[in-house]
């Protein structure tokens, strides 16, 4: 695979940080997946969904560092059709300055029917030593 990329990005299977502006030759095998994640990026994951019925599970934030990224999370309840006018975001944010990383997860904005009270989070930075 080829890739001429402007940004940095890591590999997702492997966690490798490729330099952007460049042109980069990787060799995967027929059930590998070649996927690339920008740096900056955080990807609220389910760690794993015990319970479909409901959405108070955790939520992994997969933090790719590297550059300044932000987005809101959108999430609702998951089981009706008022999604578009009951719904709640949550600011996300990475910055990364030398070596420290501050990763900011804002308030939660707005209200939907059966919202938990509370979210917890866990977050895992990939692509980086461990912290002090």
């Amino acid at each position: 695979m080829l890739c001429s990329c402007g940004s940095d990005w890591y590999e997702w299977s492997t966690g490798t940080l490729l330099k952007g502006g460049q042109i980069v030759e990787r060799s995967f095998g027929l059930a590998e997946y070649p996927v690339y994640i920008k740096a900056g990026s955080i990807l609220p994951l389910y760690d794993r969904v015990e319970n479909l019925s409901r959405n108070d599970e955790e939520i992994v934030l997969t933090v790719f560092p590297g550059q300044k990224g932000s987005f809101r999370m959108y999430e609702d309840n998951g089981n009706d059709k008022h999604y578009a006018r009951e719904y709640a975001y949550t600011p996300l944010s990475v910055e990364q300055s030398g070596p420290d990383l501050t990763v900011t997860i804002g308030a939660r904005e707005g209200h939907y029917r059966d919202m938990p009270a509370g979210r917890s989070f866990k977050i895992k930075i990939l692509g980086s030593v461990v912290p002090e």
